[in-house]
């Protein structure tokens, strides 16, 4: 594929199809696991007793419909990935996070010692989610507050995924109004592992020619205190032209709203403003 090219979901589906049966052959075990409530399915593969990588079907986690017409992009990530720091999703930290997985041996290291490594780091700051909450806060789930937070909701096999058999699949982002609030753990083992580009599909809205992105926030928030988010003072903000196949990108800083809302302000608009990345 070539910057800028354009293809429907139903072509997508067919791509990513053939490319987890590509990757596939590379790895001597592979299971598939089929969620019994939407039927979804994630890939488990390994080679020997290396840590499993799991692959889940882009075409089957995003909400688009088989017509939407998608637009494929080598993002120059290069542009802002120095300045990731999390996710929208847990509360791992960042710079616990970011220790742990550059130290790990990358060529030798094997499932069993990984979750050794794992195991000692959490003796090591055991602190929990719930612990991080006022003792009156209202718990949806239970369950779910009670994991380890240095690393919530981030797993360091990505990493050493992304280092060892790189980007193996193609994220769909479904969402351009929050550009990458999909496929963020992609983003941040590519921040980890130091990658200037990124291959990716994005919806295109309907109907439109050229529209406006913003990232969240939440993208570039490290915990505080320790663990616990504060609001980013900045955001980045993308332009996509597809008549002029041109993207242009800026880093803003917002004064007179917060960088979590979706909306982009017209003052943010002014391309005067923004660097050509494509």
């Amino acid at each position: 594929m070539e910057n800028f090219d354009i293809i429907r979901t139903s072509e997508y589906v067919v791509t990513e199809t053939n490319l987890v049966n590509s990757f596939k052959s590379k790895f001597e075990n592979c299971k598939v696991e089929v969620d019994p409530n939407n039927y979804r399915e994630t890939y488990n593969i390994s080679n020997g007793k290396e840590p499993v990588i799991r692959y889940q079907m882009q075409s089957q986690v995003r909400k688009t419909s088989l017509n939407n017409i998608l637009l494929y992009l080598d993002f120059p990530i290069n542009f802002f990935i120095e300045d990731v720091r999390s996710t929208p999703y847990g509360h791992f930290n960042y710079e616990i996070m970011k220790e742990f997985c550059h130290g790990l041996d990358i060529e030798s290291i094997g499932a069993g010692e990984l979750t050794d490594k794992i195991l000692d780091n959490d003796q090591k700051y055991p602190t929990i989610l719930r612990d991080l909450y006022a003792t009156d806060y209202e718990w949806r789930d239970d369950d779910m507050y009670n994991s380890i937070a240095w690393r919530d909701q981030y797993q360091p096999e990505q990493y050493w995924s992304f280092m060892k058999y790189g980007q193996l699949g193609v994220p769909l982002l479904d969402r351009p109004n929050q550009f990458f609030i999909g496929s963020a753990h992609s983003l941040f083992s590519a921040h980890l592992a130091k990658f200037k580009s990124m291959p990716l599909y994005i919806q295109i809205p309907s109907n439109q020619k050229n529209w406006f992105m913003k990232m969240p926030s939440a993208l570039f928030q490290e915990k505080q205190k320790p663990f616990i988010k504060e609001e980013s003072k900045f955001t980045y903000l993308f332009y996509v032209d597809l008549e002029n196949k041109s993207l242009w990108g800026k880093k803003s800083y917002h004064t007179d709203t917060s960088t979590v809302d979706i909306d982009i302000k017209d003052q943010e608009k002014d391309l005067n403003t923004y660097t050509k990345l494509l």
